[in-house]
């Protein structure tokens, strides 16, 4: 079916767009960042989600760019526990069902059609999504976390903004394939969305003790409605801009850097430098970590099956990951020792602290410690530094200081390892930056935030900078390295 989607006409912005037919009026779209609350120590912590309208009902979902479908908790899925759900299909309904594996569970879902609204903007008539009507484990996960997680009843579904090609979806005889579903993204670019969006994180997340303790539920105080219906479940932390991005919100030039396989957004890690009270040090990994495709793994078999992986050694820009996680665990070692050695932090720190987020009530970062992801430049003439903001890395507790932002939990990183799963570049990177991602120019940039901005809501009228086109990017499908999140082989 196709969707009909409301237009909205920009001031301005057809001028930009000159080499597009001016017939069809151009759509962007803004809303708000807020917060979950399921945050670390949590394993699976999704900390950011935006409010997503299904025939005029809001729903959570977090933003996941390491996915493509739009999936949402149906009221048939009784081991979802959340409320509230998306209604049944009508009686007498027969859908097509397919499956998807996320790092932290995965679920069997419906094609469904409805009216879908992204913020004030944007509205999809008759759309498609998956109505979720089961959910499955993978690692000893949920996909909604049971009761008694931090993370319980904190989102009712994925948006996932990665590319169709390698989308969830049915195939024949009830299987799961890719690329036979259209993501809401890809639904709005066929009606003139130009084809790039930006994610622009607070550094600074909501207080998690006192007021806004997770474990009180902060965000919503009542199952009724998923509004947040408290101060401290309206704090904003960030804002999600779709058609383009506000330049004037940014303290920096944007770095950009060239998007590998339009598969999920893969960059080309060329290293970490770490600075300390020692020095500066590049990271020395054991394993290959500069992969520049999804076909860079190494396996025992042609195809990556499972139980043939060693290793992936390519890298994506994940918002739906909490943290950075290394491909392999000899690298994740390597990078924490690295980190240990230079000196980031003074006072007294142990093994538990760099991997077991360990409280250690007396350390402190040093003064002109750093960490920064190195990725080539676009115009290749050298490479960027992307810097890790600190705050994003370590965080002060009544306990004492905690490592947070890098996973030193080496048993999650066997699985994932074996998985699959590359060096996700989680919300530990994205925090304090709005990361651009120009899907139309094939490069995704990087650029500080202005102190404060990020709190502050985007209107249509802030966003100056667009994609280049409403062009379709549906990617390039499957490759042997490609793994959860979509209708690729596992």
């Amino acid at each position: 079916m196709d969707a009909q989607v409301k237009l909205v006409r920009t001031e301005g912005f057809l001028s930009r767009f000159a080499q597009r037919s001016a017939s069809r009026a151009p759509l962007l779209g803004s809303l708000p960042l807020l917060p979950t609350y399921c945050t670390p120590p949590t394993p699976g912590m999704e900390a950011y989600y935006v409010l997503l309208g299904v025939n005029g009902v809001s729903y959570a979902v977090v933003l996941d760019t390491g996915s493509s479908n739009l999936v949402l908790a149906g009221e048939p899925c009784s081991s979802c526990d959340l409320a509230p759900k998306v209604p049944a299909l009508n009686e007498g309904v027969v859908a097509a069902l397919f499956n998807i594996s996320y790092g932290t569970g995965g679920v069997q879902a419906e094609v469904a059609f409805g009216g879908l609204d992204l913020g004030p903007d944007l509205h999809v008539q008759n759309g498609s999504y998956g109505l979720i009507v089961r959910q499955f484990t993978s690692f000893g996960f949920n996909m909604f976390p049971p009761k008694g997680n931090l993370c319980y009843n904190t989102y009712a579904g994925v948006l996932g903004l990665a590319y169709s090609g390698q989308a969830a979806g049915p195939g024949p005889g009830g299987t799961t394939t890719n690329g036979t579903t259209t993501p809401l993204l890809d639904q709005l670019v066929a009606r003139g969305l130009p084809n790039a969006f930006a994610i622009e994180a607070c550094l600074h997340y909501p207080v998690l003790e006192g007021e806004c303790d997770a474990h009180h539920m902060p965000g919503r105080q009542d199952n009724l409605t998923w509004e947040p219906s408290s101060d401290c479940g309206k704090k904003s932390v960030g804002n999600l801009m779709l058609g383009g991005w506000a330049s004037d919100r940014l303290a920096e030039p944007v770095k950009w850097t060239p998007a590998m396989s339009e598969i999920h957004y893969d960059v080309q890690m060329l290293g970490v430098r770490v600075c300390g009270g020692s020095g500066c040090t590049l990271v020395s990994f054991p394993d290959p970590m500069d992969g520049s495709s999804e076909d860079d793994c190494t396996c025992s078999t042609p195809t990556c099956a499972a139980g043939g992986v060693s290793f992936c050694s390519f890298a994506v820009v994940d918002s739906g990951a909490g943290r950075m996680y290394m491909n392999t665990v000899r690298n994740a070692v390597a990078l924490l020792d690295t980190m240990a050695a230079s000196e980031m932090v003074e006072g007294d720190t142990d093994t538990a602290f760099w991997y077991n987020q360990s409280a250690s009530l007396h350390a402190v970062v040093r003064p002109g410690a750093s960490i920064a992801v190195l990725l080539p430049r676009t115009d290749g003439k050298g490479i960027h530094e992307i810097k890790v903001d600190l705050d994003a890395v370590f965080r002060n507790s009544k306990k004492g200081l905690v490592q947070i932002g890098i996973t030193g939990n080496l048993d999650y990183i066997v699985q994932a390892q074996a998985n699959k799963f590359p060096t996700l570049l989680g919300a530990t990177l994205l925090q304090g930056k709005t990361v651009i991602f120009d899907r139309s120019r094939r490069q995704i940039g990087f650029a500080e935030s202005k102190d404060g901005v990020c709190t502050t809501p985007v209107s249509i009228a802030d966003m100056d900078s667009f994609g280049a086109n409403s062009d379709p990017t549906p990617g390039i499908g499957c490759l042997r390295g490609t793994g959860n999140g979509g209708g690729c082989p596992q």
